[in-house]
């Protein structure tokens, strides 16, 4: 439910994207058609202190880009954006200086941190996760085949930590970008994983394959 008639809810799908893939665009989806968000910005990670990526943050942008364009398309408006906050950001980037940034230069949007059960599981311990808390609200997704009732200790977790949290309806197919590179390493069809454009994409640069 909207706090203000004029706010835009916002919403924010931040990952390494390497390589962005079907529940990615599931979360957005879902926020645009069940949540009723006006939009989602993807959000490739720039140098995530936790994670070390595989290409170049230009193929993680353009593959995004591309992904973005099929969404668009599939919805009919330009709901989707994506966004080089991150990556055009030096050093390690901390999704908190994202939200800060995001809440200046949008004060008047709704802003939703997007994220799965592995997320959620974590998002307390995260840097500025008070801040996070008080700028942003969390839209939470669970994967299929995951423990609703630990989805739930999470997110009620978070909630006693100062976080206003809302649960997805819509349950996330189990993909992931670690199972996607073995994939491709193996000469595997990941077809069904990725959005078209983005598997031809990774076909023409040959990406993954070492």
């Amino acid at each position: 439910m909207r706090s203000g008639i004029n706010k835009k809810k916002t919403g924010i799908l931040g990952g390494t994207f390497d390589p962005p893939h079907n529940a990615h665009m599931g979360m957005a989806l879902a926020a645009v058609e069940q949540c009723d968000f006006d939009r989602v910005i993807l959000i490739p990670n720039g140098d995530p202190p936790h994670k070390n990526v595989r290409v170049a943050s230009a193929d993680r942008l353009m593959m995004t880009k591309l992904a973005a364009r099929e969404l668009k398309e599939r919805l009919g408006s330009n709901c989707i954006e994506v966004s080089d906050i991150e990556i055009s950001r030096p050093g390690y980037s901390f999704l908190v200086n994202t939200i800060e940034q995001l809440k200046a230069e949008l004060p008047e949007d709704e802003l939703y941190f997007m994220a799965g059960g592995d997320a959620i599981m974590s998002m307390a311990s995260w840097v500025g996760a008070a801040r996070i808390f008080e700028l942003a609200n969390i839209l939470a997704f669970k994967r299929a085949g995951s423990l609703g009732n630990d989805i739930a200790s999470a997110v009620r977790y978070l909630e006693r930590r100062g976080a206003k949290v809302e649960l997805a309806e819509a349950e996330l197919p189990q993909i992931s970008s670690t199972d996607i590179r073995r994939l491709i390493t193996d000469g595997a069809d990941i077809s069904s994983l990725v959005p078209k454009a983005v598997a031809e994409y990774i076909k023409e640069n040959n990406l993954y394959t070492a």
